[in-house]
């Protein structure tokens, strides 16, 4: 095949034969079924907030969608909670170890700001009256083990 015959090929055909989505699924084509690109920075951030809280029950349920203006929106976090420390079905709560885990070279930015996020937390927890005297201790720990991690991220 020339290559004048091959620029006639129907644009699905070609994305196809280089296995690539068409245009408008692709990053920065934003059509009326895409989200915007800086969801996926977003997205990002929200994993590693969850995995820098405890959240050990991530699931897809922790991520949505919502329409806004012809375009699919990333939707508000819900259900992230440090489950690490979450009870046993009989009730029996386990001391579980945290570890906060580090990035990749390429994760850093999303890691670094999720890190804030998660360091506002477990500060917060810490001092949240509300919240039992032992584990308030813990969660004034884990900021403390998050604060160390940090050095090596």
């Amino acid at each position: 095949m020339d290559s004048s015959s091959f620029f006639t090929i129907e644009s699905s055909q070609r994305h196809a034969r280089r296995r690539l989505p068409p245009p408008a699924c692709r990053p920065g084509r934003a059509g009326p079924r895409r989200s915007a690109p800086d969801d996926a920075q977003a997205i990002a951030r929200l994993w590693w907030f969850g995995r820098l809280i405890g959240n050990t029950d991530m699931h897809l349920g922790n991520l949505a969608f919502r329409p806004v203006q012809g375009r699919l929106a990333l939707a508000p976090a819900y259900d992230m909670l440090p489950m690490l420390h979450a009870p046993l079905p009989g009730g029996e709560v386990p001391v579980r170890a945290f570890d906060p885990p580090l990035p990749l070279p390429t994760q850093r930015a999303p890691w670094h700001a999720a890190w804030n996020a998660a360091r506002d937390f477990w500060q917060a927890a810490a001092q949240d009256e509300r919240i039992g005297a032992g584990f308030r201790a813990m969660c004034a720990e884990h900021g403390q083990q998050l604060a160390a991690a940090a050095v090596h991220a």
